[in-house]
């Protein structure tokens, strides 16, 4: 069974929970609080799964999502936008792929569709990089915008390539070895080797001591949650 913390959906609406109060008992009670966003894959090529560039695109996107206008979509629509999400994930890269504008009244180039997204995405992003002087949101665009001519730059073929050359393991085992030794010589910076081991211990003693104070089995307590 599926607890509804792990409702498997790309963007969760969330409320922080009271002590013994469920996740849609909080939504109720206050309504959404704030989002969580789970389109993202892990990154491959970053050796801590997310790069600065993905980062920055969801900035732009999920501030677009706000500004941008937005009616009320019926159930077929939502269907209808399934099958356009359904195309991409599955044949994003595939020559000549088209989306159903309009629960498919109208169908027109991926490579069109993403780059009229992006025309909105800069606007955003000129907006963005206003305010710190600099260029950085404008980059992310101009270079994901590249993939609609060029599929080739995608995150999925240039890891199929990769393992195309050097096998699923063999690709798999190289990114690990790069990654760790890039990691392995980044300094803690705020941690220390000494303060993991005291919270390692203490933790270890903060478990006994709950396991030493519980004195309701544990048929009682599933009583009380059924």
């Amino acid at each position: 069974m599926q607890i509804e913390n792990e409702l498997y959906a790309p963007i969760r609406p969330k409320r922080v929970t009271r002590d013994g109060e469920s996740p849609s008992d909080a939504l109720l009670r206050g309504g959404i609080e704030y989002i969580e966003v789970r389109s993202l894959d892990i990154n491959p090529f970053s050796p801590v799964g997310v790069d600065e560039q993905q980062v920055r695109f969801l900035d732009l996107f999920m501030i677009w999502c706000v500004l941008a206008d937005a009616p009320e979509m019926s159930s077929d629509e939502l269907l209808c936008t399934r099958t356009n999400w359904n195309r991409v994930i599955l044949e994003g890269r595939k020559p000549g792929l088209t989306l159903g504008i309009g629960c498919e009244t109208a169908q027109h180039p991926l490579s069109k569709v993403g780059k009229d997204l992006f025309a909105d995405l800069r606007r955003v992003a000129e907006t963005l990089d206003g305010m710190t002087d600099s260029q950085e949101y404008q980059q992310v665009c101009d270079q994901l915008v590249a993939s609609f001519d060029d599929p080739e730059l995608t995150y999925s073929a240039r890891i199929l390539r990769s393992m195309i050359d050097n096998g699923i393991g063999g690709t798999g085992l190289a990114l690990a070895e790069q990654y760790r030794q890039m990691l392995i010589q980044e300094p803690l910076e705020i941690l220390t080797a000494d303060a993991l081991q005291k919270e390692h211990d203490a933790s270890w003693q903060r478990q006994r001591d709950i396991e030493a104070a519980d004195t309701e089995s544990f048929e009682s307590w599933l009583a009380k949650k059924a």
